[in-house]
């Protein structure tokens, strides 16, 4: 029983986690740069309101730490070190390792990013007449590091999926 309910929960929020990273990498987020400093209340709904980081980082939290369960019952039940040099234990291991950068890079840079540009957004709706050009400099900065990271993070996931899938296609072997 455990282990289908790992299976659920890793499958529904990785699948969550993965979704959101790529409409965000490759729609919200060009979407919101071509909009300009003017983009900046519409991120500050998604991330100060809405709290959509908090949603990704919950389903990536659950994501990762129920594939770290999956994986760690498969190296026990498989042969150990043995199953890593198996195709399905290579396959699951790189693509855990790719899944935890993900992570990483979505809690240590997108989401402060992301933070960060919503509070610019703020301070620019804030500036009644002409803005600060500095304070523009540093938005539009910011917008092209969230941009970056973003369309990493979503890349990194998708072939993250890709792995997955293979994985079921190598257990048959």
């Amino acid at each position: 029983m455990l282990f289908a309910t790992l299976i659920f929960v890793h499958v529904f929020f990785g699948t969550l986690w993965a979704v959101g990273a790529f409409i965000v990498g490759f729609f919200v987020i060009p979407s919101v740069l071509e909009g300009g400093p003017g983009a900046g209340p519409v991120m500050g709904g998604i991330v100060l309101k809405r709290k959509f980081p908090i949603f990704m980082t919950l389903w990536a939290v659950l994501a990762v730490a129920s594939g770290a369960g999956l994986w760690a019952i498969d190296f026990n039940a498989k042969g150990g070190f043995a199953w890593l040099g198996h195709p399905e234990g290579a396959v699951l291991t790189l693509a855990s390792l790719g899944a935890l950068h993900a992570f990483v890079k979505g809690l240590l840079v997108q989401k402060p990013t992301a933070e960060k540009m919503a509070a610019l957004g703020a301070r620019l709706a804030q500036a009644h007449g002409k803005p600060d050009p500095a304070l523009l400099d540093e938005m539009k900065a910011t917008q092209a590091k969230l941009g970056k990271v973003a369309r990493s993070a979503a890349f990194e996931l998708l072939g993250v999926a890709a792995l997955m899938a293979l994985h079921q296609v190598l257990a048959q072997f």
